[in-house]
């Protein structure tokens, strides 16, 4: 396990070296927050392990992620890709959420520009959930069991939201009895808001990522 500085900036400088030992030189350079290793819990158990398991990198207060974007510049990298957005797996999402809020991007930010301001950023999320409020509140968040067909076999997106109905394709599971649960993909909308929620704070927690935002559950 990471849980020193020092040992974030030895295995960067290692990453960079090879690249010049090679002859390459570094275009694209890599930044990371955190790393969690879920590989040996998310494997199949009957599977050799890989050496590299069990690894994890921490977050350091920060430090890694400036750590990172040091090591990059230092490195040659003309530019970097974060790694990664929405990777809740890994623990190394930049995307806001429930737990940090905008810390990582407010990182990234004070780092690239001297500066931090989320304000501009909870606006964005609250806009983006004021825009699909409507949308979640009378298709996304409808219980599957609660769907009333307004299709027919074969029925295309366009020809549902045509008819002002919700198309949300949902796989088809195997019953005990060995029937299967068919539910429809084009569904009439739900007549009252399955969610009681303001529209700027509205967001379906069960099937996207938490952010603090998020208040409608089923």
């Amino acid at each position: 396990t990471v849980e020193r500085v020092e040992q974030v900036q030895d295995f960067n400088r290692k990453f960079y070296s090879m690249a010049l030992d090679h002859g390459w030189r570094p275009v694209t350079g890599a930044v990371y927050a955190r790393f969690r290793d879920y590989y040996k819990e998310g494997s199949d158990p009957e599977k050799d392990p890989e050496e590299w398991w069990g690894n994890h990198v921490q977050d350091l207060g920060g430090g890694t992620l400036r750590q990172c974007l040091d090591d990059a510049e230092e490195g040659g990298a003309e530019v970097v890709q974060v790694v990664t957005w929405n990777d809740w797996q890994e623990g190394t999402a930049f995307e806001p959420s429930y737990e940090e809020g905008f810390t990582q991007l407010l990182r990234l930010q004070e780092y690239l520009q001297g500066r931090s301001d989320e304000g501009p950023m909870a606006a964005a999320v609250k806009e983006y959930n004021r825009e699909n409020a409507d949308e979640w509140r009378h298709c996304d968040n409808m219980a599957e069991e609660d769907r009333k067909d307004c299709g027919f076999a074969g029925v295309t997106q366009q020809q549902c939201e045509d008819k002002g109905c919700c198309y949300r394709p949902t796989e088809t599971r195997n019953l005990s009895d060995g029937t299967k649960n068919h539910r429809p993909w084009c569904y009439h909308r739900s007549s009252a808001p399955v969610c009681k929620c303001a529209d700027a704070s509205i967001r379906d927690c069960e099937v996207r990522p938490l952010d603090r935002l998020c208040c409608c559950k089923h």
